[in-house]
């Protein structure tokens, strides 16, 4: 009977649903855009930005500036406090997106 009830529990911790991770996340620069526009992650995540553009951004919000990025730079950043982090282009102002952080 004892060996029964420690299959079930090791059967049933098995099967629960472990928390949700952070994961590492892409935004694409490229045709003078942020893709996607909109990201969820998980708080502790990190999202690289990737420019795949012919001309120089940057991706600037609250708290975090990337600097410039040339054509085929990358830039990584860790979200850690959930919430939404708008950014922009500081070169290309019309270019925006944001981050949505989940609590894990």
């Amino acid at each position: 009977m004892g060996i029964v009830r420690l299959v079930l529990a090791s059967l049933l911790l098995a099967a629960a649903p472990a928390a949700a991770a952070p994961t590492r996340a892409v935004v694409y620069i490229r045709n003078f855009a942020f893709v996607p526009a909109s990201l969820t992650v998980a708080a502790g995540s990190s999202v690289t930005f990737i420019n795949q553009d012919q001309d120089a951004h940057t991706v600037t919000g609250h708290g975090f500036n990337s600097g410039g990025l040339d054509t085929g730079a990358h830039w990584v950043h860790r979200f850690t406090t959930p919430g939404m982090y708008a950014f922009v282009c500081e070169l290309h102002p019309y270019m925006h997106g944001s981050i949505i952080v989940r609590k894990r």
